[in-house]
């Protein structure tokens, strides 16, 4: 029996004194408060519980207690008004660095001084220390409020919290930690980054790919039941390592093998360590990571006093039916009589490809149906018709757009129709082609699977397509949630300028060093079995990392997006092969995807997003084969541009070159479904600029898509002064947009 949100959050929380008392002293225990991070706590209550998304507080990078102004903006007028008023907000802390840099210098006029020079002076005095105030001019920072955004959260947060407390009670870890999805996605599962991280714990492909299931059909951190799953173990590990929940926190956002270096310099003292721990990915950020969950936390537990009362989500009951043929959602809904959106809501984790029946359900996959339908999952498994089954997927055919081609001339190539192929790429029948583009060909008919001998109506003979059933609650919503209380907002920069740039003949790498053994080939292949031990090797060896020190906020730009520079006008970009959409949702107009192809085909160019370990999953092979091909050390990793040598001795070129474009069209089309380009931007290189640090730290856009702007360019051996084009994102579905925090 479903119990409402609003119970499920009052036990979560810990209702009754005693209970209360012990879920206090726990949480002192666990997780306590250096007095060095206390005024850090109480700056993120502010933006969790005081300020909504209409107001920016203007503050100081290091001492999160001096807020020189809260500004008002707004953001009901839409993405392009609203970036304008960031703006506002650069230029506000421009006038504030000004202002120091002049006291620092004695030049202020201290007999006549404006409002905000007023503020300088009675928050620094004006007999201030100079390399105070300079220090200071060059630490601010802009602080989007996010009140009505966490609201949004609690209320989605019945949704998850009863399966969210079991899952971390079956890994011993402190329930606590359920409010971190607070603070990664305002608790959406739908939610996805600019840099690709996805789901209510915001993995990355790195990290999932250890514990979930992604690829073309499936992407398991969507799955908030399979999401959770894998934060808890990932969680748990990185506490058997690093002994002390402040450092295991922390490590979630800078990584396991950051903060290792930082405990092997200051032990567990969390308040030592943020004192005093350098390093180049040690940033705001990651700096800040624990104190937001100690507020969140603190912002949960007192939730009516901040909110008034809540009106929480309540959960869905659902039967789980696994399948053993492959399936598409067309014949599910029929056969079940279930609409797209109730089914979408409750399997999550299937991409759109599947979702529009354009590729099927994968064996094996366990199906969520409505518990409204009154059956076990044995009898609901018996529903379908075996004809209506087959024993593979679907192959995606690739088609790179020639010059004069058009939509009628390409499906008379590939024997299909204009208006078929047109759907399957989200375009229209007058659409026109771009020299480049990729389109993807709709499949033809896959041999279906032979029919049982005999299908018995009575439940002893029947052999149904289910393996094994589980009759659960799936945290789902069957009406759609409720948008933000207000617009997405676009992200800004640490500095009002356009920058100009460059790059060094530093190359980011990407690190391969997956172990050689089944164990851990068992994990790239994203088979996931729980025998396989999870250590701190299998997580190094799987991420892919620049220099073994770059943090899970410098990979997906959870917390601190920038504002994107001044643009020219919007440019009109091409339309991309992408799938039609499951809902009527407007969707990008991307750049064509790159068909990955190679002139010699044992020889391939590593590309971004990609890992030795993919290579072996794609070819089937282990990763030392690889690396024996290649010369390369168990550890040593690749880096992108790189020649790689590959074996075809399980799988043809063919084959290879398709799963590898599956991959990148995966991440494409994500990407594309929750933001769009709307204009380029010119950035001249300047010394000491990598790709990697133009991309993440200063634009905030992946590099693949960087890449796609600028095909005539090697961007691992850039010069002085070249110039790139670079894309200017911008959110187009606020709801599937995570917590944006600068």
């Amino acid at each position: 029996m479903l119990r409402t949100g609003l119970t499920i959050a009052l036990l979560w929380l810990g209702a009754g004194p005693d209970a209360a008392w012990a879920q206090s002293g726990a949480t002192a225990h666990h997780f306590p408060m250096p007095e060095v991070i206390r005024s850090n706590v109480e700056f993120w209550k502010k933006i969790y519980a005081v300020y909504p998304t209409n107001q920016v507080l203007v503050h100081d990078i290091n001492d999160l207690s001096i807020i020189y102004e809260i500004v008002d903006i707004d953001n009901s007028q839409g993405e392009y008004s609203y970036r304008q008023q960031w703006r506002k907000i650069e230029a506000i802390k421009d006038e504030y660095q000004s202002i120091l840099n002049a006291l620092a210098e004695r030049r202020l006029d201290l007999t006549n001084p404006g409002t905000r020079a007023k503020r300088v002076l009675e928050i620094y005095g004006a007999a201030a220390d100079p390399e105070r105030l300079r220090t200071a001019a060059n630490s601010i920072r802009g602080q989007l409020g996010l009140k009505d955004r966490f609201l949004l959260g609690m209320q989605r947060s019945g949704l998850y919290l009863e399966f969210i407390e079991k899952i971390l009670a079956e890994h011993g870890l402190p329930p606590e930690l359920a409010v971190l999805p607070h603070v990664e996605s305002s608790f959406n599962h739908k939610a996805y980054s600019k840099v690709g991280a996805a789901g209510l714990w915001q993995f990355t492909r790195y990290t999932g790919r250890l514990f979930m299931k992604i690829d073309y059909d499936i992407d398991e951190r969507l799955d908030p039941l399979r999401a959770t799953e894998a934060a808890a173990k990932l969680l748990k590990l990185n506490y058997s390592e690093l002994g002390a929940w402040p450092l295991a926190i922390t490590a979630y956002n800078h990584g396991l093998n950051g903060m290792k270096r930082a405990k092997a310099q200051f032990g567990t003292d969390f308040g030592k360590i943020y004192s005093s721990y350098q390093s180049r990915s040690f940033g705001f950020a990651s700096r800040n990571f624990y104190a937001e969950f100690l507020a969140a936390l603190e912002v949960v537990k007192n939730a009516e006093t901040y909110f008034g009362p809540i009106d929480f989500h309540v959960p869905a009951e659902f039967v789980e039916v696994e399948l053993d043929h492959f399936v598409t959602v067309k014949d599910i809904l029929k056969t079940y009589n279930v609409t797209v959106d109730e089914f979408a809501e409750l399997n999550s984790g299937l991409r759109p490809p599947v979702l529009n029946s354009q590729r099927r359900i994968p064996r094996g996959y366990k199906l969520r149906l409505p518990d409204r339908l009154g059956a076990d999952a044995a009898t609901l498994a018996a529903k379908i018709n075996p004809n209506a089954t087959f024993d593979s997927q679907v192959e995606s055919e690739w088609y790179r757009v020639q010059k004069g081609d058009n939509l009628y001339a390409i499906a008379r190539k590939f024997n299909t129709t204009p208006q078929l192929l047109a759907e399957n790429n989200n375009l229209s029948l007058r659409s026109k082609l771009a020299v480049g583009l990729v389109l993807r060909i709709p499949e033809g008919k896959a041999r279906a699977a032979t029919p049982p001998a005999a299908v018995a109506v009575a439940p002893p003979a029947a052999e149904p397509a289910v393996v094994a059933s589980v009759e659960s609650k799936l945290p789902a919503t069957i009406a759609p949630l409720p948008p933000p209380a207000t617009a997405e907002v676009a992200a800004q920069t640490t500095s009002g300028e356009v920058p100009a740039a460059t790059v060094t003949a530093e190359e980011p790498m990407l690190a391969a060093g997956e172990s050689t053994d089944m164990p851990d080939e068992a994990l790239l292949r994203n088979v996931i079995d729980t025998r396989i031990e999870l250590t701190p090797e299998a997580i190094r060896q799987s991420y892919a990392v620049q220099t073994g020190d770059l943090s899970r906020a410098e990979r997906e730009s959870i917390v601190t997006y920038e504002l994107e520079p001044a643009a020219a006008k919007p440019v009109e970009v091409a339309a991309a092969a992408m799938p039609a959409p499951v809902r009527t949702e407007a969707m990008p107009k991307p750049i064509p995807a790159r068909l990955r192809t190679s002139r010699d085909s044992l020889w391939i160019k590593v590309e971004p997003e990609e890992t030795l370990g993919h290579y072996a999953t794609w070819l089937e092979i282990p990763t030392q084969r690889l690396r024996a091909l290649n010369g390369l050390r168990y550890s040593e990793d690749i880096r992108i541009g790189q020649r790689i040598r590959l074996s075809y001795a399980r799988v043809s070129a063919t084959e290879f070159e398709r799963r590898r474009n599956e991959y990148h069209r995966s991440i494409e089309e994500d990407f594309f479904s929750t933001y769009k380009v709307d204009s380029l931007l010119t950035h001249r290189l300047k010394r000491g600029e990598t790709i990697w640090k133009i991309c993440n730290e200063i634009y905030q856009v992946p590099v693949w898509l960087v890449a796609m702007y600028n095909p005539d360019l090697d961007l691992y051996s850039l010069n002085l002064n070249d110039e790139l084009k670079i894309p200017a994102v911008v959110s187009i579905n606020p709801a599937a947009t995570p917590p944006i925090q600068e």
